[in-house]
């Protein structure tokens, strides 16, 4: 009985055991210093995944991008649309559906000279966004690594931090 008791004495105490025991101990960390170990981390990281919602503008985003240094790949969605962007170095490429080319052109016109539309020649291509376009400053902040981390991690509001899990 009395080794019964000491067992179940030495299990009950582990239950009490640090959390954080074999881990980084970053969840010992306020959150103020979580936040400053993320954003250290991924500015040092050759290339970073980043994937949540974005509120710009009054505008919701839902990325999945793919940053490196000079150029990044991924997804914007929007209330209205999903997008893919490609941008190596300063060139910027952007790929949609039709729908989302045909915003500019009335229902049942056709704008190419053999019948068919320019949305739909465009559908599903990468197009080349010039740099001088008005979009391009906007569009490119997706693909810019030191931009969207900035953007993400620099967000305001009260940090904290959950409980374990």
């Amino acid at each position: 009985m009395g080794a019964m008791c000491a067992g179940l004495a030495a299990a009950l105490t582990g239950c009490g055991e640090d959390p954080d025991a074999g881990t980084n101990g970053v969840g010992k960390l306020a959150a103020p210093a979580i936040a400053a170990k993320a954003r250290t981390a991924a500015e040092g990281a050759s290339a970073v995944h980043l994937t949540g919602k974005l509120v710009s503008r009054g505008h919701t985003y839902k990325l999945d991008m793919r940053l490196k240094k000079n150029g990044g790949t991924g997804e914007v969605a929007s209330e209205t649309s999903t997008f893919q962007l490609l941008r190596i170095g300063a060139d910027l490429y952007l790929k949609a559906d039709a729908a989302f080319w045909s915003h500019d052109t009335p229902k049942g016109q056709k704008d190419g000279k053999d019948g068919g539309s320019a949305a739909d020649k465009l559908d599903a291509k990468y197009v080349k966004v010039p740099a001088g376009d008005p979009s391009y400053k906007e569009l490119s902040g997706f693909t810019d690594k030191a931009v969207l981390l900035d953007g993400v991690l620099g967000l305001h509001g009260k940090l904290s931090r959950g409980d374990h899990g």
